[in-house]
């Protein structure tokens, strides 16, 4: 087989760049070596929005402040562009606007709050402050204090990705699940590849769009592997949710995260754990998940959830909290995406439009945020 891109992942990465590449008339191939969008991406919670793991003003003293501005400048366009881009498609894949509340766990956090909300309203970033009055009236939560955000989503990952693959196989790109693949030979404009079952791959561009499945021919140890678990409740009356369903995170670490669903459900998750050993991780599962449960319950305490269904993942992370997308001098024509940390959907699409322009042989202009090089 020949193609001009192929695409190695069909998760919502994969489809991403899959969709933005074949809207431009790209020949573009998609290879998984699972079922279609059977890796991490259903296992995601669906929180589409533009904080990074490291707020913004503790990641001014890590890359410097220029930079750390346009790093949440660029996650806040990707949302807008999200929106814009999901509603374009057949299928709606339960994308709902709601607010996002960043919580302060307590009153010493309040004051790191404040600085964070003044250096993001400094970009143009759209967000205010609530004290604890107006949390508890407006959202019925208690806590110190919040940043909320008017611009975030809720979205259904498997639903999306597989409304943006439908669409790229409308445009003719050719989807293979089941399919392992190996690098034979990587030059510029032609990269080899063979599947397990002997056929070769010709190629002008390859995409690994493998997650945390970092291929151990990138020669370094760019990320951390973690160990993360989320609970799904069962169905609440209305009257438990918070009013207007907000997207959760709170200032705190581990972290903990929480949304609601359309059927009444609440999806939570966190206590994150620095190894990726998959006996250890899922051996703590149980007691994981009554300590995500507690802290949900502390959160809606006139609430009665229970777990339904609970899960464990894997991801990786950067030193910096931001992804790596762009390519290595030893591998030309082989290109990147891995690191997304806690924002995977939207670092997802920051990728695809990184990953389009580099293959057209343009320059982004934020690549250099998020390149091999920085690291």
């Amino acid at each position: 087989m020949r193609c001009e891109v192929l695409v190695i992942g069909s998760g919502v990465t994969g489809a991403f760049c899959a969709h933005l590449l074949s809207e431009n008339g790209v020949d573009v191939a998609v290879v998984d070596r699972r079922d279609l969008v059977s890796g991490s991406t259903p296992a995601s919670t669906g929180l589409v929005m533009y904080d990074i793991d490291v707020p913004l003003v503790q990641l001014a003293e890590c890359i410097g402040l220029s930079s750390a501005e346009r790093a949440y400048q660029r996650s806040n366009h990707a949302v807008g562009d999200f929106a814009r881009l999901t509603r374009e498609l057949d299928d709606q894949s339960q994308l709902t606007l709601r607010p996002c509340l960043y919580l302060a766990e307590n009153d010493a956090d309040l004051l790191l709050l404040q600085e964070e909300l003044a250096a993001r309203r400094k970009i143009g970033i759209d967000a205010r402050f609530v004290d604890h009055l107006e949390l508890e009236s407006t959202f019925k939560i208690r806590r110190a204090g919040a940043i909320v955000s008017e611009q975030a989503f809720e979205i259904d990952p498997y639903r999306l990705t597989r409304s943006l693959l439908s669409r790229a196989r409308h445009r003719g790109v050719r989807t293979y699940s089941q399919t392992q693949v190996t690098l034979r030979s990587a030059a510029k404009g032609e990269v080899v590849l063979h599947s397990h079952r002997g056929q070769q791959i010709v190629a002008g561009s390859v995409i690994f769009a493998t997650g945390y499945e970092t291929p151990e021919m990138l020669r370094g140890n760019y990320c951390k592997l973690k160990s993360t678990y989320a609970l799904a409740t069962q169905p609440l009356p209305q009257d438990q949710l918070w009013p207007q369903c907000p997207l959760i995170w709170e200032h705190r670490a581990p972290y903990f995260y929480a949304r609601a669903t359309s059927d009444h459900r609440v999806v939570c998750g966190g206590e994150d754990e620095d190894f990726a050993n998959p006996q250890l991780r899922d051996s703590l599962l149980e007691l994981k998940i009554k300590t995500v449960l507690a802290r949900l319950q502390s959160l809606a305490p006139w609430s009665n959830p229970r777990a339904e269904f609970a899960w464990a993942g894997t991801f990786a992370e950067t030193e910096d909290g931001l992804p790596l997308i762009g390519c290595v001098p030893h591998l030309p024509g082989c290109y990147f995406a891995l690191g997304y940390g806690g924002n995977g959907i939207t670092f997802s699409l920051i990728a695809a439009q990184i990953l389009r322009e580099k293959i057209f042989g343009r320059r982004d202009a934020d690549e250099d945020l998020f390149c091999f090089e920085r690291l």
